[in-house]
């Protein structure tokens, strides 16, 4: 589990010797900032008393989860936000697209809204999680662009958060967002903020953008009618700076 998270071994040798005294007397190295939530689990793992150690397997996957759930509930904040001020457009959504569902962290604020719910996502197990909602009229396993170009439908409202940060160039994406929204229909997404450039590669492998460039480019398809300055999500238990934005198709 370590050289999961660390890419690496937690203690090297020149013989065996060396490694299991690294393992009886050594201490852990930390992990990588962007690891540093686990740091909990794995000291207890790599414990040298026993009796630090977790007792069972159910005991470790208990912890595992209980960080899981934290991380989702980071995510959970911002999807009442969005929806709230998609409420107060006043428009109406038959046909919505969660872009980037993941399990479905959005499908209860998007069911809401009482129109035909799609979600797309790369991952099949994801999607396996999602179904379990109930909540989904559809779900198709695709990447995101490749969706939205290839598909002929169009929606009232397309959701995508927690999704441009896998994205360094948005100009495809925004486009082909565009293309598959009516006449007023809303696009509603998050980013992590960045500055300086259009867009960096931080550590993480995400994506960070400048709000400026968010602005240039959905100037010639979209009006602006909600952004948010928020937290995105915690990165070694520190909260990461995004937006939640809002846009209307001219």
């Amino acid at each position: 589990f370590y050289e999961m998270l660390a890419g690496r071994l937690p203690f090297t040798g020149n013989s065996l010797s060396d490694i299991f005294d690294g393992h009886r007397e050594g201490v852990v190295p930390p992990l990588p900032a962007t690891r540093a939530r686990f740091e909990p689990l794995i000291r207890r793992l790599l414990a040298k008393s026993p009796q630090e150690r977790f007792a069972t397997a159910q005991g470790f996957l208990e912890a595992l989860e209980t960080i899981a759930r934290g991380v989702i509930g980071v995510l959970e904040t911002t999807q009442p936000e969005v929806a709230a001020d998609l409420v107060e457009t006043g428009i109406t959504f038959s046909r919505i697209l969660d872009l980037g569902c993941g399990t479905g962290l959005s499908a209860p604020h998007l069911a809401s809204f009482g129109g035909h719910l799609t979600g797309v996502d790369l991952s099949p197990r994801m999607l396996d999680k999602a179904r379990e909602r109930n909540l989904y009229d559809r779900l198709i396993e695709d990447e995101a662009i490749h969706y939205l170009a290839k598909r002929e439908e169009h929606f009232d409202l397309i959701v995508s958060l927690d999704v441009l940060v896998y994205f360094g160039d948005l100009e495809c994406f925004f486009a082909a967002a565009a293309g598959r929204l009516v006449s007023s229909g809303v696009f509603a997404f998050s980013f992590e903020t960045g500055q300086d450039a259009n867009y960096t590669l931080l550590p993480s492998g995400r994506f960070a953008h400048d709000l400026a460039y968010i602005e240039r480019l959905h100037g010639a398809n979209f009006n602006c009618i909600s952004c948010v300055s928020t937290m995105v999500r915690l990165e070694a238990n520190r909260p990461v700076a995004g937006h939640l934005v809002g846009l209307q198709r001219l």
